[in-house]
């Protein structure tokens, strides 16, 4: 008798586990934007423009990219090759790719790096938040890396 009391209450207790999830992503899901190229129907997937980290999904013929943008405010101008991005389980994402400076509106050096992601990547990225990044030399620590978490897992369900 008290299996068959059990077994509903475990069943509800899934569900709300389930709902919770889905919910805890909705925050950021909402704030996504999308646009379809009306020339070539390409489809773009974008998270909102933040001061660290930005991502894109685009997708064309069928064929799925997802990219990555990291921006650093740097001391100084000169730039070069090398993003390090490291993660709460003290896992590392190593990209060799060009960085660019431009100054900003406030007069600062700001460091950004565009690349895509692969699918392990993306992988590793929705299991484990991002804690630091380095751009050539310049690092910085990530202020907001629930929100990255919930942004990368949002654009994965995006058809």
């Amino acid at each position: 008798m008290k299996l068959l009391l059990f077994i509903p209450t475990l069943y509800f207790a899934f569900i709300q586990i389930a709902n919770s999830q889905s919910n805890l992503f909705d925050k950021y899901c909402d704030k996504i934007t999308s646009e379809v190229d009306k020339f070539t129907g390409e489809k773009t997937y974008k998270t909102p423009i933040l001061k660290q980290v930005v991502f894109y999904k685009v997708i064309k013929d069928g064929s799925v990219t997802v990219y990555m943008r990291l921006s650093t405010i740097g001391s100084t101008p000169p730039t070069g090759n090398g993003v390090i991005i490291l993660l709460e389980n003290g896992e590392k994402i190593t990209k060799d790719v060009e960085t660019s400076v431009n100054v900003n509106s406030a007069a600062q050096f700001e460091h950004s790096a565009f690349f895509s992601l692969s699918q392990a990547d993306i992988e590793l990225l929705k299991k484990h938040r991002i804690t630091d990044a380095r751009l050539y030399i310049f690092d910085m620590k990530i202020r907001q890396p629930d929100q990255y978490w919930g942004y990368i897992n949002c654009l994965e369900g995006m058809k």
